[in-house]
């Protein structure tokens, strides 16, 4: 089994992306995103569509042929990979990271799957780094979304993860959407996984 992943920087069609990247027709799972710690299992009945309206932050399926999307711009967007087949998608904000959902997600890939979180294989896309994540001016308090959830990945496992981490800055990196940058009237970008 074979994972695939993306981290795509502008505004596209999905379907058509991906279709176009792996030369494969997948069905396109996303979520309504919420910065909550609710984690929505992919089945072999999900419907794109109805999953589409659930209030939910991450995603874990064992099936094949299907990708888990998910948005992001400043969030951390972490993708997953189990050898047994089962991947994942996590939008871990900073609301989500200090509620724990990597934590969270990795417990309940244990409980649905039997399967540990020391094996997985973990992506971290582009997100805004430690350094321009200010979240008290008064009293220059910054917060590192890629730290905090290596930490918990770490708590959880009882070992350094096995990682992949994005060097791009969001607010940085004007290439990429930025909501610190530009607010609301920025667009998102789209991070997915699919197995094969």
């Amino acid at each position: 089994m074979t994972p695939h992943t993306f981290f795509c920087n502008k505004s596209f069609d999905l379907q058509v992306t991906f279709d176009q990247q792996f030369h494969t027709s997948v069905e396109i799972f996303s979520l309504k995103q919420v910065h909550s710690t609710n984690i929505v299992i992919i089945d072999e009945q999900s419907q794109v569509e109805s999953i589409k309206q659930l209030e939910a932050d991450s995603m874990l399926s064992n099936q094949k042929n299907i990708c888990l999307a998910i948005k992001t711009a400043d969030c951390l967007p972490i993708l997953m990979f189990h050898p047994k087949g089962i991947i994942g998608a996590v939008h871990a904000g900073r609301r989500g990271t200090e509620a724990k959902i990597i934590a969270k997600v990795l417990v309940k890939a244990e409980e649905e799957f039997g399967v540990k979180g020391a094996d997985f294989l973990f992506w971290f896309g582009p997100a805004i780094c430690g350094k321009c994540y200010q979240i008290d001016k008064d009293q220059n308090i910054y917060f590192d979304l890629i730290k905090e959830n290596l930490h918990q990945i770490t708590s959880v496992t009882n070992q350094q993860p096995q990682v992949t981490i994005s060097p791009i800055c969001t607010l940085e990196d004007d290439t990429h959407h930025s909501y610190r940058r530009v607010g609301h009237a920025g667009d998102s970008n789209w991070s997915g996984i699919c197995l094969s």
